[in-house]
């Protein structure tokens, strides 16, 4: 086909590019207009194995000494190895109702305290805390995510849920390995202008709506061309019979 031959088709089928293409436009400026803006804040942690007496490294001496000979124990190796176990436990731990309650002491004690890294006023009680947070982890590095649609609860929410972990983190495990987790802040939201918001996915959402159904609008014209089988030009009547055309009768009142 050529080129000509599309554009006609588009130009005979208009109403049908501009009705998918009006429908997606409104649902995607409904969506973006009425779903609410969420906020997002976070916070990494690394995550260690220690010993019962608060320092990292094993128990044991990690040489022994006979003579000359030295003798590696392997205790710090493995330390370092299990944390990242660790820290998978607890990408499901930080997801519990367990931690969300809490989460939800620690800030409100943070709050009480008028510790200056929160914002005043904000507190939550565990059953809104929970599946606000959520986790990811690369090795020993873990970081926190807190969800809502305020910025500072989120805000709030992230730095509540790491003090809960370098604070009372082993606890979530039990009493057997109570002394052998520890966390560490490496990086948290300082402020406010730290916590990012959801706009630009929701604007990207609607661009790619409004183009996917310019697409489906276009893909429906010309399945509706091609399942009409009428002849309404020169073009159709050679195409079906693969015979020339040598006259034609015109449309009524279009004669001289």
């Amino acid at each position: 086909m050529e080129l000509k031959h599309f554009w006609n088709i588009i130009r005979q089928r208009w109403w049908v590019v501009a009705l998918v293409f009006a429908l997606a436009l409104a649902y995607a400026g409904f969506n973006y207009l009425k779903t609410p803006t969420n906020y997002g804040a976070s916070v990494e942690l690394v995550v260690r194995q220690i010993t019962s007496t608060g320092e990292t490294g094993a128990t044991l001496p990690l040489t022994l000494t006979t003579s000359a000979t030295y003798v590696y124990t392997y205790d710090s190796y493995y330390r370092y190895y299990s944390s990242e176990y660790l820290v998978d436990d607890f990408d499901e731990i930080v997801k519990g109702r367990t931690f969300a309650n809490t989460v939800s002491d620690t800030l409100a004690s943070a709050v009480r305290k008028s510790d200056s890294r929160y914002q005043q006023g904000y507190t939550l009680d565990g059953d809104h805390i929970y599946s606000t947070i959520g986790a990811s982890r690369i090795h020993r590095i873990m970081t926190l995510v807190a969800t809502t649609d305020k910025p500072q609860q989120s805000l709030n929410l992230v730095l509540a849920a790491a003090d809960t972990l370098v604070q009372k983190g082993g606890s979530f495990l039990g009493d057997g390995i109570h002394d052998d987790v520890g966390f560490q802040i490496i990086d948290y939201p300082k402020g406010i202008d730290d916590v990012k918001n959801d706009r630009s996915k929701k604007l990207t959402s609607a661009v790619i709506i409004v183009l996917l159904a310019l697409i489906i609008g276009l893909a429906l014209a010309f399945l509706l061309e091609y399942l009409d089988d009428r002849v309404r030009d020169v073009g159709d009547a050679q195409r079906v019979t693969d015979l020339p055309v040598i006259g034609r009768v015109p449309n009524k009142g279009t004669l001289p």
